[in-house]
C-alpha cells in the first residue's frame, strides 16, 4: 500500500509539473515573468528561455528536497531499494553491450518520463542504502539536466505539431 500511495502522489506532482506548469511557463509564464520584472519589451523567445530556466531551477530544488526527505526517512517509498536487490538473470548480462545500453535507456526514460528523483534512486550506488555518494550526486545533476532538456523538447515538439496541424486546417 505504501508503494502505490507514494507512486500515486509522485505521478500527481509529475503530471501537474509536466502537463500544466511546463507548457505554461515555456509559452506564456516566462514572458509574463519577464514583463513583470522588466516591464515591456520581453520577447516570446526570451520568455521561453526564462521559463526553461525557472522550470529547471524548480526541478532541481524539488528533486533535491525529495531525495533528502527520502534518505532522511530511511523508507523505501517507491520500491527501488527492493527492486535493485533482486538479482538480474544471467542471460541479460551475458550480452556485453546490452547491460550498459539498458542502463542508459532506463536512466533517460526515468529522467524524462518520470522524474530525476526516480532516475537517481534507481541508478545510485548500492553500497549504502539511503545515502548519496559523489557519483550519485553527479547522476542526480545529469538526471535533472536530461529531464529538463528532454521534457522541453517533448513539449516544444507537441506545441509545434499542434500549431502546424491547426494552421493547415485553417487554410
Amino acid at each position: 500500500m505504501m508503494w502505490s500511495g507514494a507512486h500515486a502522489l509522485a505521478r500527481l506532482e509529475e503530471y501537474a509539473f509536466d502537463y500544466v506548469f511546463y507548457p505554461y511557463m515555456l509559452y506564456s509564464g516566462g514572458e509574463t515573468l519577464l514583463r513583470l520584472v522588466w516591464a515591456e519589451g520581453a520577447s516570446a523567445d526570451a520568455g521561453y528561455w526564462t521559463g526553461f530556466g525557472v522550470l529547471s531551477l524548480l526541478s532541481l530544488v524539488l528533486n533535491l528536497l525529495y531525495i533528502r526527505l527520502y534518505d532522511w526517512s530511511g523508507r523505501d517509498w517507491f520500491a527501488f531499494e527492493y527492486l535493485r536487490n533482486i538479482s538480474v538473470p544471467q542471460r541479460i548480462t551475458a550480452v556485453p553491450l546490452l547491460a550498459p545500453t539498458a542502463r542508459v535507456v532506463t536512466f533517460a526514460y526515468l529522467s524524462i518520463w518520470h522524474s530525476p528523483l526516480f532516475a537517481t534512486l534507481w541508478m545510485r550506488s548500492r553500497e549504502r542504502q539511503f545515502s548519496m555518494s559523489r557519483r550519485d550526486w553527479m547522476l542526480f545533476g545529469t538526471a535533472v539536466l536530461v529531464a529538463n532538456l528532454g521534457w522541453t523538447a517533448a513539449v516544444t515538439a507537441a506545441v509545434t505539431i499542434i500549431r502546424v496541424t491547426l494552421d493547415s486546417l485553417s487554410v
